[in-house]
């Protein structure tokens, strides 16, 4: 039975590098600092050459949001196409962008950018739903059963480890 608990059951895994005093920043300046983008990481780990085009990629989102302006820009810099980008309310869930990055912003964000850098042509749509049991399991139905935008691969970052959530019978 699904719906009776809404406490949240997922959250963002990615991390942000802290300050300039933190231990990982003196670490990083001992050592050369180096980051990769997402078209990089695909050539490094053999991903197949193409740009998407007639794909759907949906992606799973549990809070957060995207702004368009901000995807532009990233895109443009990386200097690869930009993918349409359509969001896709589940449960009343929507694109709700609070301006963090630190939060379900920067996870949002990752997720889009990291598709849409390695298949530029292809569609992505975002399904936003609520962060509780039945929100997730109704995104992926959801998901699955789009006849409209057709999602050939459905992407999910968000998680949580068994332990960590609600006890079962």
């Amino acid at each position: 039975m699904l719906g009776l608990d809404n406490r949240p059951q997922a959250k963002p895994h990615f991390r942000i590098r802290s300050g300039a005093d933190s231990p990982l920043k003196t670490r990083a300046r001992a050592s050369s600092s180096v980051s990769y983008t997402p078209v990089q990481v695909a050539a490094l780990y053999g991903f197949p050459a193409g740009t998407g085009k007639g794909q759907c990629v949906g992606i799973v989102e549990l809070g957060g949001g995207f702004r368009p302006a901000d995807l532009k820009t990233y895109f443009t810099k990386l200097k690869v196409g930009s993918p349409k980008v359509l969001a896709v309310s589940v449960d009343h869930g929507t694109n709700a962008p609070s301006g963090s990055a630190n939060g379900a912003d920067g996870e949002v964000m990752l997720d889009i950018e990291v598709v849409g850098s390695v298949a530029p042509a292809a569609n992505i749509a975002v399904y936003f739903a609520p962060n509780t049991d039945a929100g997730f399991v109704d995104a992926v139905t959801s998901a699955i059963h789009d006849t409209t935008n057709k999602p050939s691969v459905i992407s999910i970052s968000w998680g949580s480890a068994e332990s960590t959530g609600p006890r079962r019978p």
